[in-house]
């Protein structure tokens, strides 16, 4: 069958290109690669170092600028594997004053008390609180910035049964959803408030789009607990400070949804008592960033 002969030639084809793409790799890293997901007849080979992929991309160039307000030396040559002596880091501080992006530690409760082996919160600490920001900011749109969708679904569970009229000012930014859909529903509100598990980055919510913000947890990175997962229980063996890096600069990034641009504002409140551990004992610190935190703030 002429047809059959063509898809097999076709899969055939696509299976050297991605051979192709894997071996130098292989070849120049053979130590760099782990066999993940591994089932039957098929598994899945995993890099723990991205160091090839990186000098692919960067031999195609003379010059290459990486442009970002949450990173530092140290850990884009960790994530990138480029020897820090190769790049030069000029560090620029942030144009935005201080008071216009303050980040209010409330230390309200410890989150991983508050929930219990399935998810569900064990009281309402973390609604009164988000009641309570809600009543300040009563004429103002905000965000509040969850790490599972579990979360999500426990403010939306408790919220509508205890504070019904809060509830409605609640905007989901459910999984499958374009996050500019939902901002444009928020938008429709007056004192419209998005919830979100991957509003992390990749949300611009400037001026009066969002004036506050709450994060529910301290968002360190699910690799730190997950001892399935292979990869990343390789990268803690050789460089046991990376995810708590990684976790700090996702801190960074949650307090820059809602304060945009030199003359924006907007409150941010992180709720979880663990969230000051993170920036106090964490290294590599932004100054600018830590200069903007209130470690006992009062709402």
């Amino acid at each position: 069958d002429h047809s059959t002969v063509l898809k097999n030639i076709t899969r055939d084809t696509l299976y050297i290109h991605d051979l192709k793409f894997i071996l130098p790799g292989l070849t120049l890293f053979p130590d760099n690669y782990l066999i993940t997901m591994q089932k039957a007849n098929e598994f899945s080979i995993t890099p723990w170092k991205t160091t090839w992929f990186t000098r692919k991309i960067l031999e195609k160039f003379n010059l290459c600028i990486f442009m970002s307000a949450t990173v530092n030396r140290t850990i884009l040559s960790r994530e990138t594997g480029i020897d820090e002596d190769d790049f030069e880091f000029i560090n620029q501080p942030s144009e935005i004053p201080e008071k216009n992006r303050e980040i209010k530690f409330l230390n309200s409760y410890k989150f991983k008390d508050e929930v219990d082996q399935n998810g569900k919160f064990k009281s309402f600490a973390i609604i009164d609180k988000i009641k309570e920001i809600f009543d300040k900011h009563s004429g103002q749109r905000g965000l509040i910035l969850c790490t599972t969708y579990k979360q999500m679904d426990e403010i939306k569970r408790v919220m509508e049964e205890r504070y019904p009229a809060d509830f409605k000012r609640l905007t989901f930014d459910v999984k499958d959803r374009k996050v500019k859909d939902t901002i444009s529903e928020n938008n429709e509100k007056p004192n419209g408030v998005i919830i979100s598990a991957k509003a992390g980055t990749g949300i611009d919510l400037k001026d009066d789009l969002s004036r506050f913000q709450i994060i529910i947890k301290a968002p360190y990175m699910s690799e730190l607990r997950d001892e399935n997962n292979k990869r990343a229980m390789k990268i803690k063996k050789f460089d046991s400070e990376r995810f708590f890096m990684k976790s700090l600069f996702r801190l960074v990034q949650f307090a820059g949804r809602s304060v945009r641009g030199i003359t924006d504002y907007a409150e941010t409140y992180v709720l979880d008592a663990a969230g000051p551990n993170m920036v106090k004992y964490g290294s590599h610190v932004p100054v600018w960033f830590f200069n903007a935190c209130d470690f006992d703030a009062k709402l």
